[in-house]
């Protein structure tokens, strides 16, 4: 063979004809020519036929390829003649409504129709491409292609999937129309995930509005809720995300700490950090990877075994392995390798926390050799904490360090609780600390009659000369309505809910009724993130007030059968600077 030369062998039967091997000349056909070209059986004379008419731009073609696909023929060639046809209609700038029109009456074909709501979709974009409202002609030609659409065939999956997707190009005009279509087509394929994929995807910071039209028809469209609720949670979530992206160093030390996870970490974690069955938890919003640094650096270096708890669930085998071996004795895994893992894993998929340094890691190290690779059990992460470092909340009876602002409810002290008791004719209540912080750590635990809603505030003030002291400030929410916002985040007295809890799920069913909730609340900057019992449930950045009082909320009641209900405080904790 002659190796080295540049030649191209073709490869052909030694059955076919000679004809066969005739060079097309495609170039020099005319345009009736290039459009029968068009039901040739070899791919590359269509697409070469298309592309050439494209090119000539001859008004000549228009005619025959609109009888071409108008044309009532069937089988596989035929349709594929009929695509590049309307395909090459819409290349030369001459596609109109009354070509899919007519080609939808001419065909049955599952495809093709489908390929008929995607050009009707091209067809709505080129009246939207201006970017500005459409005007009056404009806005009557989406409107019929959009009854195009609405009109599809949806039996088939290509149909109904097309459908979808076709419908997103008018969701700016026809917002209404647009959404109960949506809906309507998930509710035909409720366990469709490409479908609900195929919608969802498309909300670009619609989610309030979509989830609106959804509340009532949860039940028909559980997958769709579902994936709306998700959707809404990472929209809200958003600007904290691009508020803490890393940068510099940081952001050099997540680089480096992907391949580092990937080999060392993903076969049992996964790639996108959700868990193995079987295998390892989710890493995902986990409060073992989120809180501070310490926590994921002694899981690391010494492991962890038994139960554990993770974003509400506690895991145990057969579901995750008994043990996860440390790497302390691994002199291939060095303390900046560390660090950079750490550092990937608490800032990658939706995850964010402040880098790890090869330095904290040296720390841990160092404070914990006496482990000497002894795994953590959940109780043993629980109470290494830094539990030195915490303070006690809790008053005494006398309530030194408290003050009672806004209204009349009651407050006092029951062994180890504090109890706030509702009162009729009052506004809301509050107990709040004499002293303020800026950036810490809180946690408690409360139980709330069922009846009644409460909150503790941070970060909040009580000023003569703003709404006559009202109190105002950020609010953790104490929910067990049927809403369930608990530990959402709501700011008293000024701009109501800054992160209501409605895409969030799963910190919705966290919360218990009629039982004792443990919240942890970390303000750190303009960062502020809340937990309810393990759950991650609001993340939110906001500047407006960098410190404050903390206060326990007894909520105002206009109800008679509301007054005398309790909510019980207790483990007040607090640690200074996060």
């Amino acid at each position: 063979l002659p190796i080295g030369r540049g030649r191209i062998y073709r490869v052909i039967p030694e059955s076919a004809a000679g004809a066969s091997l005739a060079q097309p000349r495609l170039e020099s056909a005319t345009t009736r020519q290039l459009v029968n070209e068009l039901s040739h059986t070899n791919g590359w004379w269509r697409d070469t036929a298309q592309r050439i008419l494209v090119q000539r731009g001859d008004a000549a073609a228009i005619r025959p390829l609109r009888q071409l696909t108008a044309r009532r023929s069937a089988g596989r060639t035929a349709e594929l003649a009929r695509l590049h046809a309307l395909w090459t209609l819409e290349g030369m700038g001459a596609l109109r409504l009354r070509d899919l029109v007519a080609a939808r009456v001419a065909t049955n074909d599952a495809k093709t129709q489908a390929m008929l709501l995607r050009l009707a979709a091209v067809l709505a974009k080129a009246e939207l491409s201006s970017g500005s409202p459409p005007d009056e002609e404009s806005s009557v030609a989406l409107a019929a292609l959009l009854a195009f659409v609405a009109d599809a065939n949806t039996d088939t999956r290509e149909g109904s999937l097309q459908h979808v997707l076709s419908l997103n190009t008018f969701r700016e005009v026809f917002p209404d129309r647009v959404a109960a279509l949506q809906i309507a087509a998930a509710a035909r394929q409720p366990e469709d995930p490409e479908l609900v994929d195929a919608i969802v995807g498309a909300l670009e910071n619609r989610e309030d509005s979509f989830q609106q039209r959804l509340l009532g028809r949860e039940s028909e469209v559980p997958l769709l809720y579902a994936a709306v609720e998700q959707a809404r949670f990472v929209a809200q979530r958003a600007p904290t995300l691009a508020a803490l992206e890393l940068s510099g160093d940081d952001a050099e030390q997540y680089r480096a700490g992907r391949p580092l996870y990937n080999l060392h970490c993903a076969t049992c974690h996964g790639r996108q950090g959700a868990g193995l069955p079987a295998q390892a938890p989710s890493l995902v919003a986990s409060q073992w990877v989120l809180r501070d640094a310490a926590t994921p650096i002694r899981i690391t270096l010494d492991g962890v075994a038994g139960p554990i708890s993770v974003n509400g669930q506690t895991l145990a085998p057969p579901d995750i392995q008994d043990v996860m071996p440390g790497v302390r004795s691994n002199d291939g895994i060095t303390n900046a390798d560390i660090a950079a893992i750490l550092t990937y894993v608490r800032n990658s998929w939706g995850n964010r926390a402040p880098a790890v340094s090869p330095a904290d890691v040296r720390q841990v190290r160092r404070e914990t050799s006496a482990r000497n690779g002894n795994p953590y059990s959940m109780a043993d992460l629980q109470t290494a904490r830094g539990t030195d470092e915490w303070i006690s909340l809790m008053p005494d009876a006398s309530f030194d360090g408290w003050t009672k602002l806004g209204g009349d409810a009651t407050y006092a002290i029951e062994g180890d609780e504090i109890v706030g008791t509702t009162v009729a004719d009052s506004p809301n209540t509050f107990l709040a600390t004499e002293k303020h912080y800026d950036d810490f750590v809180l946690e408690f635990s409360v139980h709330v009659d069922s009846l009644i809603n409460s909150g503790v505030q941070i970060r909040s003030n009580s000023f003569a000369d703003y709404k006559n002291g009202r109190v105002h400030g950020y609010q953790v929410e104490i929910d067990p309505s049927d809403r369930a916002w608990s530990a959402g985040i709501y700011d008293e007295g000024r701009r109501g809910w800054l992160f209501d809890l409605r895409g969030n799920p799963q910190a919705r069913k966290a919360f218990r009724r009629a039982d004792w909730n443990h919240y942890r609340v970390e303000a750190r900057g303009p960062h502020m993130r809340t937990w309810i019992n393990g759950v991650l449930a609001a993340d939110l950045v906001d500047d407006m007030t960098a410190s404050g009082f903390i206060a326990l909320q007894v909520h105002s009641v206009g109800n008679a059968d509301l007054v005398g209900r309790t909510i019980r405080w207790r483990d007040l904790r607090l640690k200074a600077g996060g």
